[in-house]
């Protein structure tokens, strides 16, 4: 079902295009990138549930201290399943705060700051 609906689309999700031109694949094998995350972001900043959206900018942040610590920097502990994606989606997430509504506990400058320390080997 998933599947059907990315095909059906006719603006792809950034992350999923970046993914498929990383990975030299074609549009039938979409359900395979997007295996851990069955939201698009732009249903998901589009979503006026802002709770929702700070809870999973906070799963998101956890999963990047556990992908540099415990987790061994293995993407499989990423919501995203891949580096780029996952810093991608939460800029993405962060911006779709009004000016007043964004997070304190986390600034664009921390999500900087974790991109160049999961980007760096």
């Amino acid at each position: 079902m998933r599947f059907e609906m990315l095909q059906n689309r006719t603006k792809e999700v950034r992350p999923v295009k970046a993914a498929q031109e990383r990975n030299g694949t074609r549009s039938q094998d979409v359900r395979k990138l997007t295996k851990g995350c069955y939201m698009d972001i732009e249903s998901i900043c589009g979503s006026k549930d802002e709770s929702f959206r700070y809870q999973l900018l906070d799963r998101m942040k956890g999963d990047c201290a556990y992908y540099l610590g415990y987790g061994n920097r293995n993407e499989k502990h990423l919501w995203a399943k891949n580096v780029p994606d996952q810093i991608a989606y939460m800029k993405a997430l962060w911006h779709s705060f009004p000016l007043l509504k964004k997070p304190q506990w986390l600034t664009m400058r921390q999500i900087r700051k974790l991109e160049k320390q999961m980007k760096s080997e």
